[in-house]
């Protein structure tokens, strides 16, 4: 998929979790994207002048959006392990809560991604959403 179907794609994917902002009384998927979007945030920080350097990327919140979902579909199909406490210090806030969702409510996401391609969504390349666009 090229940026713009991943983003949509994304999108679409992300809207379809709206059951997970009804759970216990919390709003999970918010919560998720949240996580998501401090984790993009921190990660623009590692060169000065991120926009200048990568000009035409996709913004904060559709790079957020999109790792979440990335993440869950990882998780969902088995692309990433579930993480064990080792890797607890070393894997970012988001991966974790992404696999604590599957965990918990594998049957909501499968239900709510029913008719969509999961399989596009784990392979989703974040490089590819922060290349300048034709390249």
């Amino acid at each position: 998929m090229n940026k713009k179907q991943t983003i949509s794609a994304a999108r679409k994917a992300f809207d379809a979790l709206y059951s997970l902002d009804d759970q216990r009384q919390r709003h999970y998927r918010s919560e998720l994207f949240a996580l998501a979007a401090a984790g993009e945030r921190q990660h623009r920080k590692f060169v000065d002048n991120f926009a200048a350097h990568h000009p035409g990327a996709a913004s904060v919140t559709d790079c957020a959006r999109t790792m979440a979902v990335v993440r869950l579909a990882e998780y969902l199909t088995g692309a990433r392990k579930m993480p064990v406490p080792a890797d607890y210090l070393s894997t970012p806030p988001e991966c974790l809560f992404a696999a604590a969702l599957v965990a918990e409510y594998r049957g909501v996401i499968v239900d709510a991604w029913a008719g969509l391609d999961v399989a596009a969504l784990t392979s989703a390349d974040y490089c590819a959403l922060v290349r300048p666009d034709g390249v």
